[in-house]
């Protein structure tokens, strides 16, 4: 026979040579060597995207499963503003299953997040996890009606979805947060009478 057919690791490179095997006392030869790098197009599984939520002021955030592909070395996270067409690349990540994104949350903009895993071989890329927007809150005060009017963007791309709303309050100084509301699902305002500060 003049070839073999071998099922090398992918991406890892492997070297072959030829030695003949004399049926004689001569001496044995050996061939040069060549070294090849297979190639891998498997598309790696998609990672899952368990939640997106906002830790501050002024950051977010995001926690995945990483995916089952044992070649998987980096991960990309998409991003979404509100009022933006659709999701876009934001950053590269290394094999890392959380990210902190530094955003000013008191803006009044709202975020959605993707995230996709890449494979360390040829840069295949799988699909998009499912896509979570976080809540995205404003208030405003009449002082004449002694009012607050508390407004929030949906939350979406939960893995159980949203049952309700659950809408809390601290007073500036005491550190704690009471609950004043508890809302269905399909609610994104509310009118509490005025205090020091509210917040969900």
């Amino acid at each position: 026979e003049t070839s073999y057919t071998d099922k090398p690791i992918p991406c890892i490179p492997k070297s072959y040579r030829i030695l003949l095997n004399p049926s004689s006392c001569s001496a044995s030869n050996v061939s040069d060597s060549i070294t090849i790098k297979p190639y891998d197009h498997d598309t790696p599984a998609a990672p899952v995207l368990v939640s997106a939520k906002v830790t501050s002021n002024h950051s977010i955030l995001i926690s995945w499963i990483k995916s089952t592909a044992k070649d998987v070395n980096k991960y990309y996270l998409y991003r979404e503003k509100s009022g933006a067409a659709t999701l876009s690349f934001y950053t590269a990540l290394g094999n890392v299953s959380s990210y902190i994104d530094s955003v000013n949350t008191d803006s009044g903009i709202s975020y959605c997040y993707a995230i996709q895993a890449v494979d360390s071989c040829e840069g295949n890329q799988s699909l998009l996890s499912t896509t979570q927007c976080v809540v995205s809150l404003s208030a405003d005060s009449n002082t004449c009606y002694q009012q607050v009017f508390v407004g929030w963007t949906p939350y979406s791309g939960g893995p159980s979805g949203v049952d309700e709303y659950l809408l809390y309050r601290e007073l500036v100084g005491t550190g704690k947060d009471s609950r004043i509301a508890t809302l269905p699902k399909c609610t994104f305002n509310y009118v509490y009478s005025t205090v020091s500060r509210t917040r969900r």
